[in-house]
């Protein structure tokens, strides 16, 4: 599913850059998963080595079972095919092995996992939402959340993107009515993060951004090992936890959430579907074992109505900006 969604993004990205005004002509493919570039492959054979209509010099610098006819042949580099371009074409380097002339093809436009993250989100967005047709609003929620994520806390990964946009659509095409707001909360798991309900109220507002900083502090504990003390902090707030009882519902037991939490503080998670059934328990109920807030000061109660009073002004110049003229 992700290696699909990969593929057909990618596969519209660059047909988008050979429909530019200024085109691209050489393109060079690195760091993708070998599954990604078949997919790629496959949709440019089957329009006769073409991408929007433009005639593609395609070569892969290892071969791919199923593609062998794009590897380079034998006695020419990737040099010397950017050098060798049939008049019309454009020049397509998958770089599937690193290659002693990869230095001098710097000149060429470099796609990678971290570009197509960027600067083809529009793409991503649109490979991911198969059941779901987000409207413009809803697309610029998400879109102004994954903005606020990059700047306040990290960048995710591509993979990690796909699967959190996957979710997206899964959530809202299975659960008719619900908003943006909502499904980004209970999909925060797939970026690496607690999922938290909470959030869907205060979403791309400063009180959103601390909360999502106080979500990503505590889902990196399982990242890293503990020293005694902290994990014996955290292990007596665990026992002193109260759980929901979820497992009527299809969800986790409380012995199951304290289970699980318990083996977070302790391994470090290295199996990602481990890992994404610690981090669907809700914040709410993770916050007392692995935040301990602090009392307030007056200074941070004054910054935090003043933050409030910006976030409720801001949404009110939305929805006056919302009305028909």
């Amino acid at each position: 599913m992700i290696n699909e969604v990969i593929s057909t993004a990618l596969h519209t990205f660059l047909a988008d850059q050979l429909r530019g005004g200024e085109a691209r002509r050489f393109f060079r493919l690195d760091g993708f998963d070998e599954a990604v570039y078949s997919g790629l492959l496959e949709r440019i054979r089957a329009e006769e080595n073409t991408i929007a209509g433009q005639p593609l010099w395609v070569r892969t610098t290892a071969p791919i079972p199923g593609y062998e006819a794009y590897a380079l042949e034998k006695g020419k580099s990737a040099t010397w095919y950017r050098n060798h371009v049939p008049p019309g074409y454009a020049l397509l380097l998958i770089f599937n092995r690193r290659t002693s002339d990869a230095q001098s093809l710097k000149d060429i436009y470099p796609v990678t996992e971290s570009l197509l993250a960027d600067e083809g989100l529009d793409h991503l967005i649109a490979a991911a939402f198969a059941q779901y047709q987000p409207s413009r609003k809803q697309i610029e929620v998400l879109k102004t959340f994954l903005a606020r994520l990059r700047r306040h806390l990290f960048r995710p990964q591509l993979r990690d993107l796909v699967a959190f946009l996957a979710a997206l659509d899964m959530h809202l095409h299975s659960n008719p009515g619900a908003t943006m707001e909502a499904a980004i909360a209970e999909s925060l798991p797939h970026l690496g993060l607690f999922r938290c309900r909470e959030l869907a109220d205060h979403l791309n507002t400063q009180r959103g951004d601390r909360l999502l900083k106080d979500v990503y502090r505590a889902a990196r504990l399982g990242l890293e090992l503990l020293d005694e003390n902290q994990r014996s902090k955290y292990e007596r707030r665990l026992q002193e936890a109260e759980f929901d009882d979820d497992s009527l519902y299809g969800g986790l037991s409380a012995a199951e959430k304290r289970a699980l939490l318990g083996r977070f503080l302790n391994d470090v998670l290295t199996d990602r579907d481990d890992l994404l059934r610690v981090l669907q328990i809700d914040w709410r109920e993770v916050a007392p074992v692995l935040h301990k807030s602090r009392r307030k000061t007056p200074t941070q109660k004054m910054q935090e109505l003043g933050a409030a009073l910006q976030d409720a002004l801001a949404q009110q110049r939305l929805e006056v900006d919302d009305l028909p003229e």
